[in-house]
């Protein structure tokens, strides 16, 4: 029972510790905002706080700085790099999928969309299209979401182990998993796992990944006995 106790203190004071150094790092990264004159050097900082307090329970404020990024953006547009409106717009969804806000959240990327394709950016277009399937599989739309992670991998399969191809192939499999196709969630699981391995192959980094990943599946496949049909995976 005491050492039960001990945990959970030691626990809440990393969590007071950790908030405190977190609301520091928003205050300095709002001490920059507010000394930059450039809008081009303000919009990726609107960003940089809305992320920040993605680690905190201040949401609304996560929401408030990703807003302003748009805003900041659209006002800029003809000045600012292309891409860059569809970019806030995409990182705003974000924001309001991760504070629970689904139908804002899809309204965006939507928009984020229409704004990225004139641009031809098939990463930007990919990472809208995840994140328009990470909201419909949190909906439980695993049809749709996977619609979504299927053009996500249309768009960037060409590009050489992409982090957005890695995304769309890890992601995938969830909503297979979910609707029991398990043979598919298994097949993209070892899609993103060959990424991994190709992208990374000579560096140590792999374990926590490997047992994260496979962590869902793994009891599935030992039971019917499928480990037999992996190779050609070695970790160090």
């Amino acid at each position: 029972m005491k050492k039960i106790i001990c945990c959970y203190t030691l626990f809440f004071l990393f969590s007071i510790i950790y908030t405190n150094a977190q609301i520091t790092f928003i205050d300095s990264l709002k001490q920059k905002l507010a000394a930059a004159k450039e809008d081009s050097i303000r919009v990726p900082l609107f960003v940089e706080v809305s992320y920040a307090y993605r680690n905190t329970s201040y949401l609304d404020s996560m929401v408030f700085y990703a807003q302003q990024a748009v805003f900041l953006s659209v006002q800029n547009k003809n000045s600012l790099p292309a891409g860059e409106e569809a970019g806030a717009l995409s990182f705003l969804a974000d924001a309001l999928w991760y504070a629970g806000n689904y139908p804002d959240a899809k309204e965006s990327y939507f928009m984020a969309l229409e704004k990225a394709e004139p641009t031809g950016d098939s990463m930007l277009m990919a990472t809208i299209y995840n994140g328009l399937a990470i909201v419909n599989r949190n909906e439980g739309n695993y049809r749709q979401a996977i619609h979504y992670y299927s053009k996500a991998e249309a768009l960037v399969k060409h590009i050489p182990d992409n982090d957005a191809l890695f995304s769309a192939l890890a992601d995938k499999g969830k909503p297979y998993e979910q609707l029991g196709i398990l043979d598919s969630a298994f097949t993209y699981t070892q899609e993103c796992l060959a990424i991994l391995v190709r992208k990374y192959q000579d560096k140590n980094v792999l374990g926590a990944v490997f047992m994260q990943t496979w962590e869902s599946y793994i009891l599935r496949w030992a039971k019917k006995n499928w480990l037999r049909n992996i190779s050609g995976f070695h970790f160090n």
